[in-house]
């Protein structure tokens, strides 16, 4: 796995003409967009329990959702979209 300091590092690149490929822009955006994904995945900010007598409801609350998962209800953690720079 490429490290997130890696990432860092390719994603503040400058494009030379003569030192990199053709595709370097490319690898850019590339690298700015699984940072953003890494970013946005890296922690839950909703819970859903799936298995409610109202139907599926969701919390906010991280102390709720690890409450549900605890007692071993059907959980599904809910992450943001990413968002990724131009």
């Amino acid at each position: 796995m490429i490290s997130d300091e890696r990432l860092d590092s390719v994603a503040k690149m400058k494009t030379h003409p003569m030192a990199l490929p053709p595709n370097h822009d490319e690898c850019i955006e590339m690298a700015k967009e699984l940072k953003a994904y890494r970013q946005a995945f890296s922690e839950p900010v909703a819970w859903r329990h799936n298995e409610g007598p109202f139907g599926k409801v969701a919390t906010c609350s991280q102390k709720v959702g690890e409450l549900w998962v605890s007692e071993g209800f059907d959980v599904t953690p809910l992450y943001r979209k990413p968002i990724i720079p131009e």
